[in-house]
């Protein structure tokens, strides 16, 4: 018995359907952990920046303005005096 070439032809079609399914619900799940993930790397990085923030903003942190200044002013003095 001679098999009908137009059915294995739709068999095999329904197949690489079946293949291209998986691989685009496989990208879409590697798509949807990337945005979880990116989501929760920007959540740290903020939380991260805030932390430096405040210990830059901090009081009790030296001010590299004022160190600045009092340099400045040595310089003025030296200047005098030259």
């Amino acid at each position: 018995m001679v098999k009908d070439p137009r059915k294995r032809k739709s068999t095999l079609s329904q197949g690489m359907k079946h293949v291209t399914t998986a691989k685009q619900s496989a990208t879409k799940k590697q798509k949807r952990g990337l945005k979880y993930r990116n989501a929760n790397l920007r959540i740290s990085l903020d939380s991260q920046a805030q932390e430096i923030f405040a210990m830059t903003a901090s009081p009790s942190a030296p001010q590299p303005l004022e160190s600045s200044e009092a340099a400045m002013h040595t310089l003025e003095r030296t200047m005098q005096d030259l």
